[in-house]
């Protein structure tokens, strides 16, 4: 996997996430009389354009933890709480936005929990806190073949503040999206590929109330539902489906990510979602430049990529 690929999805990401800051709250019918065409201050977080989110803030703790070579939960764990309490992997060394479950976790981990076990674990605690910031793992994963073992892991590091099945097969889902759209570079094939290791894993024979939920995803056909069919809260399934489609309907990675955040409500994880798999599907080159470089400390985001790409260079 070379740096290009790495860079799509940790950039792609954090873009989506800066595009949607701003807007986050917002209902669909305040978007839809607010176009938007790039990075916007103030707004919701009275933030600077290009200021991103709690997001990436744990998508590069996560990074960061797993440039190390090896996936360790109480170093995961140590990571977020640095960004929660000191402001570590901020872009202005404040956390200026935090969901409930996630909060509850980490102050949790600071209290001396056990990762394993630190995450929210009732079905109230779907929330999309763990698929904001899961998609390194899928990166780190990409050469592991056991689906098994692949699945115990994004499990275990869900589990660090998501720790509701449901959370964790979502999780999964998206990991297994990633890695295929690493592979394809097609959102066809990627889809595919992630509803049959799904449906592969044996999961729902363990778990037969958690299928419901995943039904609309798992029928194969999100890219022919109507805008009024998607949802963009911050429900987990929500954030799922909203960013398959949006990915599907669009033609650049420009369109796929404003297309989130003109979907309203949890636009800044939604169009981060969204983001990581437009930028591999569409490419590196796809992601405009003056967005990139509208980040705010970008120093820092491109300082975790190149560690973590070394450290894949070697593997």
């Amino acid at each position: 996997m070379n740096k290009d690929v790495i860079s799509s999805a940790v950039l792609g990401s954090a873009v989506g996430d800066a595009l949607g800051v701003p807007y986050e709250y917002e209902t669909r019918e305040y978007m839809e009389n607010h176009q938007i065409s790039g990075m916007s201050a103030y707004g919701t977080h009275n933030q600077p354009a290009g200021t991103w989110s709690d997001d990436t803030s744990m998508t590069l703790a996560l990074l960061d933890s797993l440039s190390s070579g090896r996936l360790d939960l109480e170093d995961i764990a140590g990571r977020f709480v640095s960004w929660y309490r000191n402001g570590e992997y901020t872009p202005h060394g404040i956390v200026f936005d935090i969901g409930i479950s996630t909060e509850k976790s980490v102050i949790m981990l600071e209290n001396g929990s056990d990762p394993y076990s630190s995450g929210a674990s009732s079905q109230f605690d779907n929330g999309n806190g763990s698929l904001m910031y899961i998609m390194p793992l899928a990166l780190f994963l990409y050469n592991e073949e056991n689906s098994e073992k692949r699945m115990r892991d994004v499990f275990s590091v869900s589990g660090i503040t998501h720790n509701h099945i449901r959370s964790k097969i979502s999780c999964f889902f998206y990991n297994e999206l990633i890695i295929a759209a690493v592979k394809y570079r097609d959102i066809e094939k990627s889809y595919a590929s992630a509803c049959s290791s799904i449906n592969n894993s044996g999961i729902f024979d363990i778990y037969p109330e958690e299928y419901d939920n995943f039904e609309t995803l798992l029928r194969g056909n999100i890219k022919d539902l109507q805008i009024n069919d998607i949802r963009s809260s911050g429900y987990v399934i929500n954030t799922l489906e909203a960013a398959l489609w949006c990915v599907f309907n669009s033609e650049s990675y420009s369109d796929a990510v404003l297309s989130a955040v003109m979907l309203g409500e949890d636009t800044d994880t939604t169009a981060s979602v969204t983001g990581a798999l437009a930028g591999i599907i569409f490419g590196y080159d796809s992601i405009p430049r003056k967005w990139i470089s509208s980040l705010a400390n970008f120093e820092l985001i491109k300082s975790i990529i190149k560690k973590f790409s070394n450290m894949k260079t070697v593997m």
